[in-house]
């Protein structure tokens, strides 16, 4: 039999390849997604969020998501509010947490490690009996170079909403800001099959997106930050895999992102197109 594509290669080689345990959630939807493709004959395990100091939740295939590590460490949640900050001033206990709010996770070891903040956020997606099931969002990235003040978390979501409703289904997407020229600006690495109509529209889209947050309208409105760029770019993954080892990672490390607070990323990635497209400078919302 002769393999006439990845996933019927991939499907010969390792035909008793049941599961794959992997980053599903936040940003690595995407890659997870292709993975599937790739591996069809194995089901995709998401980890659910282990973080260095110890875990957080635990895969619950019955439902899809993750469930709370209730018993590994003491765990607090600080309620993510309108501006994406968290507030510390008003923990909650996870008994006390709301179906479809979002929270940063704060832990005490067993060891005596005492409420360290993780910056990781996690939805509240409903309780397996009283036990809270949690989806990982985002890591709180924060991007400032001009006080714009751009987190990771509204970065995503202004993402998601654009590639939904422009029908644009990416393999890598990343914001981070280039300040390599006389004016600094944001540009969306992405690589996708996209029309330049679409990655036109795409760019305006993520710029208003983007633009809910003051700070950055602000800057814009100012002329401290030029508007959006789409970087087309192609084997972005491999690019983005090659700089996180260039830096020292380790390969199995490497997450994908929907910020980087970096500004040298536009000599990393191959450009598919001699042009890049911009939002127009006019989409400046007013205050």
């Amino acid at each position: 039999m002769r393999a006439s594509t990845a996933a019927d290669r991939h499907a010969l080689l390792w035909p008793k390849l049941r599961m794959i345990s992997c980053w599903t959630d936040g940003n690595s939807s995407l890659a997870s997604r292709r993975l599937s493709e790739l591996f069809p004959q194995a089901r995709i395990q998401g980890k659910g969020l282990i973080a260095t100091e110890g875990f957080v939740s635990l895969p619950w295939e019955s439902r899809g998501v993750s469930i709370l590590a209730v018993r590994s460490h003491f765990l607090e949640f600080l309620p993510i509010n309108s501006n994406d900050e968290p507030d510390t001033a008003h923990p909650r206990l996870a008994h006390e947490l709301e179906t479809g709010q979002h929270y940063s996770v704060t832990l005490t070891t067993g060891g005596g490690f005492y409420r360290y903040h993780l910056a990781d956020t996690v939805e509240m997606v409903g309780r397996e009996q009283q036990c809270p099931l949690v989806r990982f969002l985002s890591r709180r990235q924060i991007s400032d170079w001009c006080g714009e003040k751009l987190h990771e978390a509204h970065v995503a979501r202004v993402l998601s909403a654009a590639f939904v409703g422009l029908r644009v289904a990416p393999s890598f997407a990343m914001l981070a800001c280039d300040t390599s020229g006389e004016q600094p600006h944001y540009v969306l690495y992405l690589d996708a099959d996209a029309s330049d109509e679409q990655l036109s529209q795409l760019a305006g889209t993520v710029e208003s997106g983007l633009q809910e947050n003051f700070h950055y309208r602000y800057a814009r409105r100012l002329g401290q930050l030029g508007p959006l760029h789409v970087f087309a770019a192609q084997n972005a993954e491999t690019s983005y895999a090659a700089a996180g080892i260039a830096r020292g990672q380790r390969a199995g490390n490497i997450k994908p992102a929907a910020l980087d607070s970096r500004t040298d990323w536009t000599g990393k990635f191959q450009s598919r197109a001699q042009t890049r497209l911009t939002a127009s400078p006019e989409i400046i919302s007013s205050f």
